[in-house]
């Protein structure tokens, strides 16, 4: 995630989480992943689950690729703690080379 999205999701969290948040990632995924992304925001107690995953191929190419993010927005003195795990998988491939 940018640091521009960290920030929106972090103000989010203060102002009203659950719809925030949300259209924060709407944003995000709207300008960064077109029409490859999908997402969704959950929330479990006082805590918020995001996950954001975006396949990519482009066989023409010879690449194809996946993007997976997994957050969590904990409640902190400050409003909210966001931690964040980023999966990056790319393959590129001539002659027939595929990834199964």
């Amino acid at each position: 995630l940018s640091p521009v999205c960290l920030g929106s999701l972090r103000r989010a969290a203060s102002i009203n989480a659950e719809y925030m948040g949300e259209k924060a990632v709407y944003n995000y995924i709207n300008e960064h992943h077109d029409k490859y992304g999908k997402y969704s925001v959950t929330k479990s107690g006082d805590s918020y689950h995001i996950s954001i995953h975006s396949d990519r191929s482009r066989p023409k190419h010879f690449w194809s690729g996946t993007w997976v993010a997994k957050g969590q927005l904990e409640p902190s003195d400050d409003g909210y703690d966001l931690s964040l795990e980023t999966i990056v998988s790319v393959h590129y491939y001539e002659d027939g080379n595929t990834l199964a």
